[in-house]
């Protein structure tokens, strides 16, 4: 396969994972919670669709780094496909750390909540951890946005090696 194969196709696995979270952070979650009344099954249905898309974008993440290396020859020489394989290398570990720990906690301090009254001391301590985890990965996924546009633009800009020599 020829290098702007691998790169259309890193383009469209980057572009659809930075678009579909951009859909799930930004309207289907908001949507969700603001037009289901009851806050526990909101909370369910959005670990739901979380925990489907973390394992998702896990796989583009992983295809995506594949095609970037093959895309260089397995030559990693270059400072921007340095940048841009460290960047998809860190969106694809904060995929799997959401995987290993993140989104199970959130959804485990989240049940722990519903099981005690509001005002109870067991009540406040789940909400504080499930808060934590909750803002961190809110800061993850804005994070991994960044790291995706800079994938986006490392990919965009990458000239193919083999016409560059032809130009010389």
């Amino acid at each position: 396969m020829k290098f702007t194969h691998f790169k259309s196709i890193a383009l469209i696995f980057v572009s659809s994972w930075f678009s579909m979270t951009c859909l799930i952070d930004f309207l289907a979650v908001p949507l969700l919670f603001r037009n289901v009344p009851d806050a526990e099954i909101a909370g369910k249905i959005g670990m739901k669709i979380f925990s489907t898309f973390n394992s998702l974008e896990l796989g583009f993440g992983m295809a995506s780094l594949i095609l970037v290396y093959l895309m260089t020859k397995g030559r990693i020489k270059h400072r921007g496909t340095i940048i841009t394989l460290f960047a998809l290398a860190l969106s694809t570990l904060i995929s799997v750390a959401y995987i290993i720990k993140i989104t199970p906690a959130v959804g485990e301090y989240a049940n722990q909540m519903h099981q005690h009254v509001e005002e109870s001391k067991e009540y406040k301590s789940a909400e504080e951890i499930h808060q934590f985890y909750h803002h961190l990965y809110v800061k993850l996924d804005a994070a991994k946005l960044i790291l995706l546009l800079i994938v986006l633009v490392g990919l965009v800009s990458r000239e193919d090696p083999e016409l560059l020599a032809g130009h010389s």
